[in-house]
């Protein structure tokens, strides 16, 4: 695409001092718009008039403003340049515009502000929305869990240590002997013979 079908549509917003007169305001207007058409047209203007400033423009609180959309084919800086040397001229701004662009009158504008105004300062009824007690939560009973019994091993039960008996001394008695058997049959014997040789002697 060429630069041309790129760039042929602006919109100039101007603001003059407020103490211009109506032919002095003409007569500027006038230089202006003798820059725009050498390589462009004027295909709509709107004189806004004296209406008040965002804020003070060397040292003025008002200005008149002036908006002209236009075509341009060449190069908008030089003309940027001659705007600045304007001495009535307190401010410009000018911008591209896309090519479907609708230039919209100045009192439809000026309704729309009127209503975005009147919006900002409508109070702000708060409705105070109907709070619900909340519903009481339940505490859910946490399953009590039973530690088990800790298993202590049980020391090793050792009877414990009675005193030994004390030894008693055991004295054997020695037993009584009692005649042997064969000592009586020896005695019997003894006697037997004795009775023999007795008798032999008295032969």
């Amino acid at each position: 695409m060429s630069r041309s079908a790129k760039s042929n549509k602006f919109e100039l917003m101007l603001a003059f001092m407020p103490q211009l007169t109506e032919k002095e305001l003409h007569k500027e207007l006038d230089s202006i718009k003798a820059l725009l058409t050498r390589s462009g047209n004027i295909f709509h203007e709107q004189v806004w008039g004296k209406r008040d400033l965002y804020y003070p423009m060397k040292g003025q609180n008002k200005a008149i403003y002036v908006v002209l959309n236009f075509t341009f084919d060449g190069d908008v800086t030089p003309m940027r340049r001659e705007f600045q040397l304007m001495t009535p001229l307190l401010r410009f701004l000018m911008i591209r515009l896309p090519h479907n662009f609708e230039v919209k009158p100045f009192a439809v504008l000026e309704e729309k502000d009127e209503k975005k105004d009147a919006k900002a300062a409508a109070p702000v009824v708060e409705t105070k929305k109907e709070v619900k007690p909340a519903a009481p939560v339940k505490e859910e009973k946490k399953p009590v869990v039973k530690k088990a019994p800790k298993v202590v091993p049980e020391e090793e039960t050792r009877p414990v240590s009675q005193p030994e008996p004390e030894a008693e001394e055991v004295v054997e008695q020695p037993e009584e002997e009692k005649p042997a058997k064969s000592s009586k049959k020896k005695k019997d014997f003894d006697e037997g013979i004795k009775d023999i040789l007795d008798n032999l002697s008295d032969l």
